[in-house]
């Protein structure tokens, strides 16, 4: 088995909390600064119900928004139901106008480029990368 499959592996058998954790790490290491994850219950691997998962503050002082899920079947609609959550002022406290970009991240491969173009223009719409 090569290294990248064994990756995969592993990433495939991550708990919610980890997976995050992971992605967090992995964002900082990308150069998004001042990470702040609301979906973390502090010094545990446990996540908490919040939207958006993870966030930080780009210069100019627009929010990235940053969700996540292992959930495998469903994931279209778990990605769509996520990012309506993401646009949503009364779960989020802030204007739609105030997000610059939603990241999301899965470890699901269930997802049809259709499907994706369709998340993609639900942000785009909004003026949301």
């Amino acid at each position: 088995m090569s290294k990248l499959t064994d990756i995969k592996q592993k990433i495939l058998q991550l708990d919610g909390g980890a997976f995050q954790e992971l992605c967090d790490a992995y964002l900082s290491k990308l150069g998004y600064t001042g990470i702040l994850s609301l979906g973390m219950k502090s010094g545990t691997e446990k996540t908490t119900k919040g939207i958006p998962d993870t966030y930080f503050i780009k210069p100019g002082n627009k929010y990235i928004l940053v969700m996540y899920t292992t959930q495998q079947k469903g994931l279209y609609e778990k990605v769509y139901e996520d990012i309506c959550d993401c646009l949503n002022p009364e779960k989020t406290g802030i204007k739609a106008s105030d997000i610059a970009e939603i990241i999301y991240c899965h470890t699901s491969a269930n997802l049809t480029i259709g499907q994706d173009k369709d998340l993609r223009e639900l942000c785009s719409t909004n003026g949301i990368l």
